[in-house]
């Protein structure tokens, strides 16, 4: 059976199913907070609220002492850390979906794949 390299399936005992896919998370990264309380992570939500707000706060610190340096470093911080977000965002939703009795399962065969599966 070949494996599903891009995306991992997740079964709860109740019936719910979960697939989260491998790498980058788009949504991570662009909502940050929302997407962590959407997906069921509270505390990280208000982490990374924590982290947005301070973002927000660095451009008062940098330009006033550095200027139009200050913007371009702002910018670059601001990414850095929002792609650090995206980059671990799929690796935190599979460690919620563990702790919350989800099981990594196999994922459907090529004859299964006629029937989609829920998204949760």
């Amino acid at each position: 059976m070949p494996a599903n390299t891009t995306h991992s399936h997740y079964a709860h005992p109740d019936g719910r199913r979960e697939i989260i896919k491998h790498g980058f998370s788009w949504p991570a990264f662009i909502f940050g907070p929302i997407w962590a309380w959407r997906r069921g992570m509270v505390s990280l939500g208000f982490g990374l609220l924590g982290i947005h707000l301070s973002l927000q706060m660095i451009p008062m610190i940098f330009i006033d002492f550095m200027m139009e340096g200050g913007i371009l470093l702002d910018l670059i911080v601001s990414l850095s850390v929002l792609a650090w977000i995206g980059g671990r965002g799929n690796t935190w939703l599979r460690k919620s979906v563990l702790t919350r009795g989800f099981t990594l399962v196999q994922p459907p065969t090529s004859a299964g794949i006629g029937g989609s599966l829920p998204h949760g």
